[in-house]
């Protein structure tokens, strides 16, 4: 299986707790941390990221799977809680967006559905 999460050439974290940086606004390439692809099947369920974020800032994400698959994504803060989600059905697009409420590290969960 392809295991290039994000540009780290391995699998990214299936907790918080094992959760890869990400860097938003970076150029986009093979470093780590700055790619925007990545694999989730039955065998890996979910990959984790982390980023930083300021007080008052847009946090926006989004994500479309690839055909006949169904993917799900939320965001979590530092204490560990939901702060939004975006679980449509199917191979539709899924985004969210929050505005930061405090200045830290937010975290980027994506779960394998389907397909």
């Amino acid at each position: 299986m392809d295991t290039d999460d994000a540009g780290y050439k391995r699998d990214a974290g299936d907790e918080i707790s094992r959760s890869f940086g990400i860097y938003p606004g970076e150029p986009v390439d093979d470093w780590p941390g700055r790619g925007t692809t990545g694999k989730l099947d039955s065998s890996d369920e979910e990959d984790w990221y982390f980023f930083p974020v300021c007080i008052g800032q847009d946090i926006n994400i989004e994500m479309t799977p690839s055909s006949g698959f169904d993917f799900d994504i939320a965001l979590w803060d530092d204490n560990g809680d939901l702060e939004a989600s975006s679980s449509n059905s199917g191979s539709t697009t899924e985004s969210l967006i929050f505005t930061a409420d405090y200045t830290g590290k937010f975290y980027f969960q994506i779960i394998y559905i389907s397909g």
